[in-house]
């Protein structure tokens, strides 16, 4: 299937790329993966090992032909938007008045390959990757999702960690709050979780207190910045009367 797909790349390949030798290392890949466990010794007979660094895209390319070749010529109607990585998939379905359109779009994702999808119904609202996405009042939503088995094990004061790497991270964490929270209320809550899950980490509570409350001062005056620049940006347009 892969190979087949790298075949019809040949016009937009560079000169000299090495298809063949690429095709032979994946068949290589693909084929010797032996495990251990206990005393015995194994073959793995279907798929490739998850360990292999080109697992990801071959799963992506593997499943992007019945996609290309399937799902999206037989159902352009009905998808108005449709995204994948890997094994997420996200979209907005439409109904256009097709009888049974949904039921045969989830038998048709299933009918390739010998894995099957798990699928959410229809709503307004859903999860994707870190994200629950949400249609409200005509506009797109988003709040930051996390899985209930998230152990966040954050690292632990006894690492010695400079201090100048902490607030970095807690930075980074508490900026990546702020651009997935469309509303300030959910972003506040997911700092108030961030500063609690370092306390249970160990950490003191004025000084991770400190570091999140001077990430957001920061934050706050960039994005105030980025608001002033984009609106100096915009020049009026007069039409003459």
């Amino acid at each position: 299937m892969i190979s087949a797909w790298l075949n019809g790349l040949n016009d937009n390949l560079p000169k000299g790329f090495p298809l063949g030798a690429v095709k032979e290392a994946m068949i290589l890949v693909m084929r010797s993966n032996l495990f251990e466990y206990g005393d015995l010794y194994f073959l793995q007979l279907l798929g490739t090992a998850m360990g292999t660094s080109a697992a990801c895209m071959w799963a992506t390319i593997y499943y992007a032909v019945h996609e290309i070749g399937v799902l999206i010529p037989k159902y352009k109607p009905n998808l108005l938007l449709f995204k994948r990585f890997i094994d997420n998939m996200f979209g907005i379905w439409i109904d256009d008045g097709t009888i049974d359109a949904w039921e045969h779009f989830k038998a048709d994702t299933d009918n390739f390959g010998s894995l099957t999808w798990e699928f959410k119904e229809p709503s307004q609202s859903v999860a994707f990757l870190d994200l629950t996405i949400s249609i409200e009042d005509s506009r797109i939503t988003t709040k930051m999702y996390q899985k209930a088995l998230n152990l966040y094990q954050y690292i632990m004061p006894q690492s010695n960690h400079p201090p100048n790497m902490m607030k970095c991270i807690l930075y980074n964490l508490t900026q990546n709050y702020h651009r997935q929270n469309s509303k300030y209320n959910d972003y506040k809550d997911m700092a108030t979780k961030l500063y609690n899950r370092h306390v249970n980490r160990g950490w003191d509570r004025a000084t991770i207190k400190q570091w999140i409350l001077s990430a957001d001062d920061k934050i706050q005056q960039e994005s105030q910045q980025k608001k002033l620049l984009q609106s100096q940006s915009i020049e009026p347009t007069y039409i003459p009367t």
